[in-house]
């Protein structure tokens, strides 16, 4: 995990430990009266042999960036 004051990224190999993460992080902001943006967030596949993966914040599901789709992070070209 990589966190800054407002943004945030996370890796793993894992999808189960992304997941986990994700619930930690939406455990501290809702205690602190946050939540997180999801028009913002995005889960990124880099390399999968799996089906599509639903990562959910507060019972929400994460949308994941298209194959094609890239985006920026703290100014550099990722996805």
């Amino acid at each position: 995990i990589q966190v800054f004051p407002d943004d945030g990224i996370i890796f793993s190999k894992f999808n189960e430990h992304v997941q986990k993460l994700l619930d930690i992080i939406d455990s501290f902001m809702t205690h602190h009266g946050m939540s997180l943006g999801l028009a913002k967030t995005k889960t990124a596949i880099i390399q999968s042999q799996s089906e599509q993966i639903y990562l959910k914040s507060e019972n929400r599901v994460v949308p994941t960036l298209d194959k094609e789709e890239t985006y920026r992070y703290l100014g550099i070209q990722m996805g």
